[in-house]
């Protein structure tokens, strides 16, 4: 019977019978290096950056994950991963890596445990996963006070008579006042800066005394004042506050009055005077009284004339010519310019000149037009030299078309020469590789930003890979919402790479056009943009065909 090895320190078991002669070999090797490993092994193990380190227990040989005790090194850029076997085993872990970042032990595809640089932590493999080996202490007694970043106070002892305190509810004698909190019933206090209502307050012992509270350096108040401090705001006899209403006072010199004056009466309203105006010229009173815009008013800024009888107009603009106006325009008798809407000529054929424009009795156009035709040119015998047309429909009947270069961006169902659609294709490749980081998203590769009109054939390729073994990888050709095309594959090495083309058609995109990918079992996997070396090894191509 042959030798088998234990399940997870993979001991070698010596088959019955087996190993006549050399057994002692195999056991010294069991118990003083095996065993020794596993129990007191201390072991130095870089973590790689920029991919997962992997260790092992070997059956029947020493391996790096056979030790109890792991001080992990190298120089990290950002958090890393030590794979661990899945074989049930404790762990004493110390991250002294350099670069400040955490590392994550774990089985492959579990979640694991995040070690802090720095930190040394007692883990162990569950024979799934690994996981803290503590997670609770019946007591314990630190060596200095914990400090208040790891959740206690950093105090190493209480003052006089604060456990006490510290053990009364709050608002009850004794206990501490908190910040907003009750005061509780304190035998004596020394009140520095206190806020809020007081229902009842005892200054000096006796509350009679209080008139001898200075407020701003007053003891005592003026004749009539405290009677009325009792008279409502608004009412006669009260106060004027600030912004408050004035009540009914006997008489009052008033130096700034702001408001309205429902009803007020001067003295003499005559000598009241407005810029030193005191009385108003014959007809101002009238005109006054007459509502803006109506005949008899007087013309504000920005107002309207109104119907004046007559009137000399110095400074008058119009937005527009004859805007707002009624009546014949007699004094305008200058041409009117091309810039400012007219066509800078005086006669008709002066003006088809002027503008570029052929006579409607004529037989046709020559020369370079920029021509956009839409309804039935039933009548068109002779089009000749028409470049650069677009949009032109509907034009039957056109016989002797001798020149349509040029035309671009047309479908043409007639016969005749059609010059060539412009199909000019967009293409993008990868500038760097995508990591798969995680099993339930899909990471965009290739993509070109093609806009949301027209139909469009796209097609390309990515090149997959991942170094840990045998993966499973699946594609698909999309515009973020639509699917147009999907594919699969599956690596049967750790070393090996494999791509997958996908091609079809889709008509006004949500998006822009990519290639995404999802590695499925796996985060270590990645899709190339080099691996050949030649840097257009993931790329996509897209060409509208309408």
């Amino acid at each position: 019977m042959a030798s088998t090895y234990s399940t997870n320190l993979a001991i070698e078991l010596i088959g019955i019978g087996e190993q006549s002669g050399v057994w002692g070999t195999t056991t010294n090797n069991n118990l003083g290096t095996l065993l020794e490993q596993s129990i007191s092994g201390n072991v130095t193990q870089a973590i790689t950056d920029g991919a997962d380190t992997t260790i092992t227990i070997p059956s029947g040989t020493t391996g790096v994950a056979r030790n109890i005790a792991i001080e992990m090194t190298g120089a990290l850029t950002a958090t890393r991963n030590l794979i661990v076997p899945a074989n049930k085993k404790l762990y004493f872990i110390f991250n002294n890596t350099t670069g400040g970042f955490a590392v994550t032990v774990k089985v492959t595809g579990q979640t694991g445990v995040s070690v802090p640089n720095g930190a040394k932590i007692a883990l162990v493999s569950n024979g799934t996963d690994v996981v803290s080996l503590l997670n609770y202490m019946a007591s314990l007694t630190l060596g200095a006070a914990l400090p208040v970043a790891s959740g206690g106070t950093g105090i190493t002892a209480l003052g006089t008579g604060v456990a006490t305190a510290l053990g009364i509810n709050v608002g009850s004698a004794g206990a501490f006042v908190t910040f907003n909190g009750a005061g509780g019933t304190p035998s004596s206090m020394t009140a520095t800066n206190l806020t809020g209502t007081a229902t009842s307050l005892n200054i000096g012992g006796n509350a009679a005394t209080a008139s001898a509270i200075a407020v701003g350096g007053i003891t005592g108040l003026g004749t009539g004042v405290a009677t009325a401090l009792a008279v409502n705001v608004g009412s006669a006899g009260a106060f004027v506050t600030f912004n408050g209403a004035g009540g009914t006072p006997s008489s009052m010199t008033a130096t700034n009055l702001t408001g309205t004056a429902s009803g007020l009466t001067a003295g003499s309203a005559s000598a009241v005077a407005l810029g030193g105006i005191t009385g108003l010229g014959t007809g101002i009173a009238t005109a006054l009284a007459v509502n803006v815009g109506t005949a008899g008013a007087p013309v504000i800024n920005g107002g309207v004339l109104g119907t004046p009888s007559s009137g000399t107009l110095t400074t008058c603009t119009f937005p527009t010519l004859n805007q707002n106006t009624t009546g014949t325009a007699a004094g305008l008798s200058a041409t009117l310019a091309i810039a400012s809407g007219g066509t800078g000529a005086t006669s008709a054929s002066t003006a088809r000149t002027s503008l570029d424009v052929p006579s409607n009795a004529g037989s046709g156009a020559s020369g370079t037009w920029g021509i956009n035709v839409t309804g039935n040119a039933a009548t068109a015998t002779t089009a000749t030299n028409a470049t650069n047309a677009t949009n032109a429909t509907n034009a039957t009947n056109a016989s002797n078309v001798t020149t349509n270069a040029n035309l671009t961006g047309a479908i043409v169902t007639s016969s005749g020469n059609a010059t060539t659609v412009n199909m000019s294709p967009i293409t993008n490749s990868l500038g760097a590789d995508v990591a798969l980081s995680n099993t339930a998203l899909y990471f965009d590769g290739p993509s070109v930003a093609q806009g949301a009109s027209g139909t469009w054939f796209v097609s390309g390729s990515v090149v997959v890979g991942d170094g840990t073994g045998s993966q499973q990888f699946y594609a698909k050709l999309w515009d973020g919402t639509t699917l147009i095309a999907s594919g699969y594959t599956q690596s049967s090495a750790s070393a090996e790479t494999m791509q997958l083309s996908l091609s079809g058609y889709i008509s006004s995109p949500a998006g822009n056009l990519r290639i995404s990918v999802r590695e499925p079992a796996a985060t270590s996997g990645f899709i190339k943009y080099s691996a050949t070396g030649e840097g257009k090894d993931s790329t996509i191509t897209a060409i509208r065909i309408a």
